[in-house]
């Protein structure tokens, strides 16, 4: 809906005339709350004197009155709109629905879930912001001068029909109740009972009270809740029949303890959410910044399940911290979800508790293009197929990808571009995303290395089948690809990845090798699994170059220092094998890498240098459509000057360089010869003046003249 066309002044009177309604109700219920004040009142001879001494008479009124039990009071049934006020109602709805806009109360009543007695209690609160009488009213019904907010015994008072509900709404506004829950209502916290807390409205409430623009869901969250797709449910995993079972389990009270467990590539996070979907019961997190035991006591006030992750229990710096949260488990029956990539089952918490796990698998790659074909109908089966080859997601990345596919416009065409977006959650501390930007044209090698360059996208997409359902998988570890690739700097190694990943329309994940390695003991293997990680999380192919310095021979241990490199390059091993995806691994020193590397990898490719039809066809491809060359101009006898691509292209850039440096209209011949001397120059290697003199128009001149 379209907001800015509608006039503000007119939307601010409009919400102002719906609170000014609903607050005839409660003036009517204030006036019964001072009455029954007036009426305690008149039994005492000095009533002034309360707020600052209690006298005779005013103790003996209070013995009177602990002498039995609490009469609770309550003015609830005043607070009902009449009929004609219900008239008028409807009537501010009808115009605020033509305005294409909710009254605010209606609003925030749908955005929490809220029911009447939280929304007349927004209302008490704001009653005082509205109009500063109302505080001098509320200090009178509470005996108290000072007390100028409604306490949670008068909100409860006002908003109760009966001593029943008194108690349900002095419940709802505790510390775990929804709107102080959610940070519309803020507690003084002041000394004495609970009850006489006062309660103030949050000022963004009020602003949104009087704004029916503002939408409630940007102002105010539920932070530990859990938000679950209705479309997540056990039917969308392989342990379908499990997860169900431990859904029921969960919600009849047979089960009060849950495990689930499964390595990165499992989708844990989204069983979890399904089995308490299944379960019919809210799913609160354990958030970092919350104390378990607290988390505990919200889980019981909303008859929620607590999520607790088991990394949360890795903390070296809180060692105790997994014994604390066994020890809290096992004293409390709240239902509780663990979950993780290795199982935690303390005994003594399973001792106390009633236990159900389940240990889930990798999704299949038929389980996946079902889910894809379910969350994009208009998809067909080969594509799904595809796709599922390619990005193995869990249901709530096909989710999203599929919203970001709506939002686009198109379900099909723009599934490719929205699963892009929604695997390259972030950028990496360890690894650097690489935007493919060349194809297969740009891949300039012979023909045999070429061919094997472009089989690594089409068995990569072969791989689910040929491991699954044709069981290779079993035999295998990881049930990844790998492939090194080998050859001198600049032919062509990194850009064979570059157009590896176009091919697969994947991410491609640069290893920073930089921030990888650390010099102190056992960070080196943290970053490792860090960077494996962020590639797994974003689907993406992991791409190490200079692989040498990282994946070097382990030689012999002479000192301390060998031996923390001998782990790390072991850790470093396992990982590469334990790696579902694709890893690229690029050397320019090929006997420098470890044996036990070479043995695991599908792939090895070597990049020579190349040749001179090779070059020719560098030269060619090394200037854009627009760069202004010198007409006539031939490129053709350059190809006998050894050069790799990468020095072709870092070449005819210099030379377009220097032409514009001297002003020059054209990239001419002695631009390219001075920029080819410089390339040599900058490879540390010695041109003969004579293999410039074979490129016509070149003077042998152009190299005597130093780099610039």
């Amino acid at each position: 809906m379209n907001h800015a066309a509608t006039p503000c002044a007119s939307l601010v009177e409009l919400a102002l005339e719906h609170l000014e309604l609903r607050l005839r109700p409660l003036r009517r219920a204030l006036c019964i709350a001072v009455a029954a004040q007036k009426d305690l009142n008149k039994a005492l001879t000095r009533p002034d004197v309360k707020a600052y001494c209690i006298t005779d008479p005013h103790v003996d009124q209070l013995i009177e009155q602990i002498g039995g039990p609490p009469a609770r009071q309550v003015y609830g049934a005043a607070r009902r709109l009449r009929d004609d006020e219900q008239q008028d109602e409807a009537r501010l709805r009808a115009r605020a629905a033509a305005l294409g806009v909710a009254l605010p109360l209606d609003s925030v009543a749908a955005a929490f879930a809220l029911d009447s007695a939280d929304v007349d209690t927004l209302l008490v609160c704001a009653a005082s912001e509205l109009h500063r009488a109302y505080a001098r009213i509320f200090a009178f019904i509470q005996d108290d001068v000072a007390r100028l907010l409604p306490g949670i015994d008068l909100l409860s008072a006002l908003t109760s029909e009966s001593e029943a509900q008194w108690m349900a709404r002095r419940v709802a506004l505790s510390t775990n109740g929804t709107l102080r829950r959610v940070g519309l209502l803020v507690a003084d916290q002041v000394t004495g009972p609970e009850l006489a807390h006062g309660c103030r409205l949050a000022p963004r409430a009020l602003q949104a009270l009087t704004d029916p623009r503002r939408d409630w869901r940007d102002l105010f969250c539920d932070a530990s809740l859990v938000p679950i797709a209705p479309a997540l449910l056990p039917e969308c995993f392989g342990e379908a029949p499990l997860l169900a079972e431990l859904a029921r389990a969960l919600g009849s009270g047979t089960a009060n303890l849950i495990g689930i467990w499964g390595e990165p590539a499992t989708p844990v996070d989204d069983a979890v959410k399904a089995v308490a979907q299944a379960a019919g019961r809210p799913l609160r997190r354990w958030l970092p910044d919350m104390d378990l035991a607290a988390a505990l006591a919200l889980a019981a006030d909303t008859d929620s399940v607590l999520w607790v992750e088991t990394r949360r229990l890795q903390d070296e710096a809180h060692p105790q911290l997994a014994e604390q949260v066994a020890a809290q488990l096992e004293h409390c029956a709240i239902a509780v979800i663990i979950s993780g990539e290795h199982a935690w089952r303390p005994t003594g918490v399973l001792g106390f508790r009633r236990y159900l796990e389940a240990n889930l698998a990798a999704p299949t790659a038929d389980m996946c293009a079902r889910q894809w074909q379910r969350q994009l109908p208009a998809l067909a089966p080969g594509a799904a197929r595809d796709l599922a080859a390619r990005y193995r997601m869990s249901v709530s990345e096909q989710l999203a990808v599929a919203q970001v596919a709506r939002t686009q416009g198109s379900q099909a065409a723009g599934v490719g571009d929205a699963c892009r977006m929604v695997a390259q959650k972030n950028a990496g501390r360890f690894a650097r995303a690489v935007v493919p930007r060349r194809g297969p044209d740009d891949l300039i090698l012979p023909d045999s290395l070429r061919n094997q360059v472009l089989e690594i996208p089409r068995f990569y997409r072969a791989l689910a089948r040929v491991n699954e359902s044709w069981g290779f998988g079993r035999l295998m570890s990881g049930g990844g690809l790998k492939a090194l690739f080998t050859g001198d700097s600049g032919t062509g190694k990194t850009l064979a990845a570059e157009v590896i990943a176009r091919e697969l329309d994947l991410p491609l994940l640069k290893i920073d090798l930089a921030q990888l390695v650390s010099k102190w003991v056992g960070e080196t293997e943290k970053n490792i699994d860090a960077a494996f990680r962020e590639a797994e999380a974003s689907h993406a192919i992991l791409f190490f170059d200079e692989a040498d310095t990282l994946f070097g021979k382990r030689g012999e241990i002479q000192q301390g220092s060998d031996r923390y490199a001998a782990l790390e390059v072991g850790f470093l091993l396992q990982r590469v094998e334990s790696f579902g995806g694709l890893a690229v691994l690029a050397s320019n020193q090929r006997d420098e890498i470890d044996p036990a590397f070479i043995r695991r990898f599908h792939m090895l490719l070597h990049f020579p240098r190349p040749q001179v039809a090779e070059r020719l066809r560098l030269w060619a491809r090394a200037f854009p459509a627009d760069a202004p060359l010198q007409p006539g101009l031939d490129l053709s006898s350059l190809a006998n000057i050894d050069l790799t691509g990468a020095g072709i292209v870092s070449a005819g850039h210099t030379a377009a360089l220097i032409a514009v440096d001297a002003g020059s209209q054209y990239i001419t011949a002695q631009h390219l010869g001075a920029a080819i001397a410089r390339q040599f120059h900058r490879e540390a290697r010695i041109l003969a003046p004579a293999d410039l003199a074979r490129f016509r128009g070149t003077v042998g001149a152009a190299t005597a003249s130093p780099p610039r």
